[in-house]
């Protein structure tokens, strides 16, 4: 069928419209649009926006979409639109009549409107009910987050989707390429061709298949065979495409259609206790998990970011994708096709169970099957695709559903294996694990501790870590005490790198970027199965990019949490190059932590690695040899290094000779940006690019600290799609103007046409936000010229007296000094106007010290507990005769009739994800005032029931001979 964007010319409103003649003539509550939307970024986060902490506490809500289409006759052909990704409950009328609805915003839906339109101008609509929330665990945006198509086609056309090639190779170059095509007719037909051409990456015409079909009404299929003889493999290294034109055209010439196909041969071997092979060579799945977002785009992602992820994770040594936990857009596959990334390819979170209020199990039942089968038939073309995976830690794992499941994608596709994550190390998991394919495991539940056995009992199944590591990390921050989630589950344990924490500033809830902080096990060690099991294909890391939502329950203001390799804004992590080292061949170096840590004290022992893949690596400090280090089969290298200002190098050697080197400056007081543009092309005159900004000292050095606050003034040509900085707690909206740097970087993804002149510019107030005795103060301004090139001139006034300036105020020409707490505000002119105003202030003093005594691997000696204190305890508990009251402070008092004791203090570690482990419910202790401890622990997680350990009768002075204290309420 012929296919054309249908993207343009749409508008919005949040505002519900009730009667179809508001939804006609509204001329005031619609708004211009350019699709693909997400309604989420454009609103602020908010504590109480129903999405809550899982959906990053994003706005939803209602919405209607609406565009105009003027036909100066009714069609005679069939049309059809396309849409490929609606969130959520959408319904599509046209011309004032429902023609359908869907409710799994993740799923592409084809929607014949021929007999809908007429003559003169249409109402295309589209409604969303995005009042349900939240329906996922995680971030899912709201609108018409993917591309739309019309689609047009003759009395006889090819079904969309309606063409599955299925390439096997067989040996000496030849293959053998079976092509099932359904023809779609509404009349019968006899002697109609049926073409199909193969052609090469360059349009060369490989192989042709011709014959002559008799078509019924309805829907026709036929099963044609074709070969390749020379034939080019796909692979992750060189990812070959051919081209499949399928054509049907009557005898007369009245009707014809024709459909394109990019297609990729490749075999896929699994085989026992060997592993995964692609194309006859031994591959791991050097793979991570990946959610839907974009970041500061939210759910609507422009293909040339996607393009930059992909290629940014190639890079990483990345050579696979799983697709958490829903089906994505359709550029992203065929941007995988291109670049060669193989994809797991995943249909479900949950199945008939919703984990959150509104989640896929309310649906389950009139949903599932058509959901799978749209999901299959869309993607089976794709050669990244590997695997399917059909769902992931679902509740109560029923394997009657797994064999249902797997039973519609065979019928659907019998070339690819199944595979699914599974958390758990119960029965149920076992039973379901041993019915897939390739069984799964999810390191969260505990799963990576049983491969072994589990290969016991199954010696001929292959496994893969579908969700393994669970570690965290965020950019430029380190601590060198190790940080485990959960208190009470089973670890790989990470030895503390000193003694004592040397570090103490920034957040509560960021993490060490040491490869130190984790749930189950880190990086390095989860890494070490996957080498040492030969039956364990590979490892899909959570995550690859940081993401929006998810964010812990009760660390507000947070919109994210630190899972990803790469934050939300593009910035790689240490983990980036740790995987580098691993993963890839080429060589490369890296040196953590930073160099500059302004409150350490001197001759401090700093736990100083470095990741490489090379054979020796020799580490100075300010031109001192601290000794070489050979590689071996170690992840890192660790030297323990005195603390002093200055220099520290890293020399990488590989038989002898030197290879790379790599070093940090220490950076003081923040004086300028550098401000660079990534133009990342797309297929169109209309491009995207990401404005990143580095603080740097007036020596050029780049300031790991640095967190100023910038403003953008673009040309009128540009429209802003989002900034960023990578900071889970930065809750500025993503369509923020304004944005602080974090930890030296920061960003604005823009989008321009290439034919007219654009320049960006970004403005910054520079200084050091909390300050011992003096800063200076420096404002930059830097601009880019993304096409054409002219002159921008500024003037820049400012005060310090937390006055609005003005022209009158004091202009700025040069850096000043300040020696008390200020707020600096400035206005900045162009062409005598007021383009922008920026302020931000500067604090005399230091931060309070950030001290984490919950997380530690080993217990601290407190007089009280330092928590968690879960809200799942908050609150009065009853006992016969008794009331025991649990405060957001830790104090537990005992209420009987009027008198009130307190009779200790309390913490409780409830599962921070508890879907993980769902017949696990934390554990705690109350610790008495007579000194002794007592073990508490919920009956389950629906927290009704709470169980006070009594059994040595630490509870004495309180109640008598009662081995077990049962809590309600």
């Amino acid at each position: 069928m012929k296919k054309i964007n249908f993207n343009d010319n749409w508008e919005y409103t949040n505002i519900d419209v009730e009667t179809n003649k508001d939804l006609v003539q509204s001329m005031t509550v619609f708004k211009p649009v350019e699709l693909p939307h997400d309604y989420t970024i454009e609103n602020v986060f908010d504590k109480s926006n129903l999405s809550s902490h899982q959906g990053g506490y994003v706005r939803t809500g209602t919405l209607w979409y609406r565009k105009y289409m003027k036909l100066e006759k009714v069609p005679d052909n069939q049309t059809f639109l396309l849409f490929e990704g609606v969130y959520s409950n959408s319904t599509i009328y046209v011309n004032g009549e429902k023609v359908y609805s869907r409710e799994y915003g993740y799923s592409s839906l084809c929607v014949n409107i021929s007999d809908y339109l007429k003559q003169g101008v249409n109402l295309i609509a589209v409604y969303l009910d995005g009042s349900k929330e939240p329906s996922t665990r995680w971030f899912n945006g709201q609108g018409i987050t993917r591309n739309v198509w019309i689609m047009s086609g003759d009395n006889i056309y090819i079904k969309n989707d309606g063409v599955f090639i299925k390439p096997k190779y067989v040996e000496d170059g030849k293959s053998v390429i079976p092509v099932l095509t359904t023809v779609v007719s509404l009349q019968e037909e006899k002697n109609v061709s049926l073409e199909i051409d193969i052609q090469d990456i360059d349009g060369n015409l490989v192989e042709r298949f011709e014959t002559k079909v008799d078509l019924n009404i309805g829907e026709n299929n036929f099963n044609n065979i074709l070969d390749i003889k020379d034939t080019k493999l796909w692979s992750c290294n060189s990812p070959y495409l051919y081209k499949c034109i399928v054509s049907v055209e009557t005898d007369n010439q009245s009707h014809k259609d024709s459909v394109e196909i990019n297609f990729g041969v490749r075999s896929l071997e699994f085989k026992p206790n060997q592993g995964f092979f692609l194309n006859g060579i031994h591959t791991y799945f050097k793979g991570v998990c990946l959610h839907h977002d974009g970041g500061c785009v939210g759910a609507a992602v422009p293909k040339s970011l996607w393009k930059k992820r992909i290629l940014m994770l190639k890079e990483m040594g990345c050579n696979s994708i799983r697709t958490s936990h829903n089906p994505f857009n359709p550029e992203f596959y065929d941007l995988c096709d291109e670049l060669g990334m193989m994809v797991v390819d995943e249909a479900f979170d949950g199945w008939e169970i919703p984990k959150v209020k509104y989640g896929y199990g309310t649906i389950w039942d009139k949903c599932h099957v058509q959901d799978l089968s749209d999901l299959i038939i869309r993607d089976r073309n794709h050669p990244s695709v590997v695997m399917w995976s059909i769902g992931n830690e679902v509740l109560q794992m029923s394997t009657e559903i797994t064999k249902e499941l797997m039973a519609i994608i065979r019928n659907l596709d019998d070339t690819r294996k199944i595979t699914a994550g599974v958390q758990q190390t119960s029965k149920a998991s076992d039973d379901n694990r041993a019915l897939l394919d390739v069984a799964g495991y999810n390191d969260g539940g505990g799963a990576c501790f049983i491969y072994e056995q589990d290969h016991e009992k199954r010696p001929d199944q292959l496994f893969v870590a579908t969700e393994a590591p669970h570690s965290f990390q965020t950019r430029g921050f380190y601590r060198t005490k190790t940080w485990w989630r959960d208190k009470n589950q089973p670890r790989m344990e990470i030895e503390n790198l000193t003694e004592e924490e040397i570090f103490f500033d920034q957040n509560f809830h960021y993490n060490s970027s040491y490869d130190n902080a984790g749930v189950r096990t880190c990086a390095r060690d989860s890494w070490a199965l996957v080498e040492k099991l030969p039956y364990l294909c590979g490892e899909f890391r959570w995550t690859g990019f940081d993401y929006v939502g998810e964010a812990f329950p009760h660390a507000w203001p947070s919109k994210s949490h630190n899972f990803g390799v790469i934050d939300t804004a593009n910035f790689p992590k240490d983990h980036f190059y740790l995987y580098q080292s691993m993963w890839k061949e080429e060589k490369i170096l890296h040196i953590l932590p930073h160099w500059t840590h302004r409150y350490l004290e001197k001759s401090t022992k700093v736990p100083v690695w470095v990741y490489t893949n090379l054979e020796e690596v020799e580490l100075f400090l300010n031109d001192n040899s601290l000794g070489k280090k050979t590689k071996g089969t170690l992840k890192n290298l660790e030297w323990l290094v005195p603390y002093e200002e200055g220099t520290i190098l890293a020399k990488g050697y590989e038989n002898g000779n030197l290879v790379i080197e790599e070093k940090f400056n220490t950076a003081y007081t923040p004086n300028n940006i550098q401000l660079t543009a990534e133009i990342l092309p797309e297929d169109t005159k209309i491009n995207v690019a990401q404005l990143t900004f580095e603080v740097k000292d007036k020596s050029g050095n780049f300031v790991s600290y640095a967190n100023n606050i910038t403003g953008l003034y673009l040309s009128p040509n540009i429209k802003l799609l989002g900034s960023d900085n990578g900071a889970i707690d930065d809750m500025s909206p993503f369509k923020s103007m304004h944005r602080r740097a974090f930890n030296g970087l920061g960003m604005y993804l823009i989008k321009f046409n290439e034919d007219e002149v654009n320049f960006a510019t970004v403005v910054s107030i520079l200084g050091d936000n909390y300050f011992d005795e003096v800063t200076s103060i420096s404002i930059d301004v830097k601009s880019v010229y993304l096409t054409g090139n002219v002159k921008n001139e500024y003037e820049i006034f400012y005060t310090t007296d937390c006055t609005i300036p003005n022209r009158k105020s004091n202009k700025y020409t040069s850096q000043f000094s300040i020696n008390e707490t200020t707020e600096v505000k400035i206005a900045v002119y162009k062409d005598n106007v007021e383009i922008m105003t920026l302020s931000d202030i500067f604090i005399k003093g230091r931060p309070e010290p950030v001290v984490d005594l919950i997380h530690l691997n080993h217990e601290v000696e407190m007089e009280i507990p330092a928590g968690p204190f879960s809200d799942k305890i908050i609150g009065e508990w009853e006992n016969v005769g008794s009331k025991y009251i649990f405060h957001k402070d830790g104090k537990v008092v005992r209420k009987l009739g009027i008198i009130d004791t307190c009779i200790g203090y309390w913490w409780y570690d409830f599962p921070t994800d508890f879907l993980e482990t769902p017949d696990y419910a934390g554990i705690g202790e109350i610790w008495l005032s007579s000194g002794n401890k007592v073990n508490i622990k919920l009956e389950d997680q629906k927290a009704k029931k709470l169980i006070i350990d009594n059994s040595q009768n630490a509870m004495g002075n309180i109640v008598v001979n009662i081995k077990e204290i049962v809590l309600t309420r």
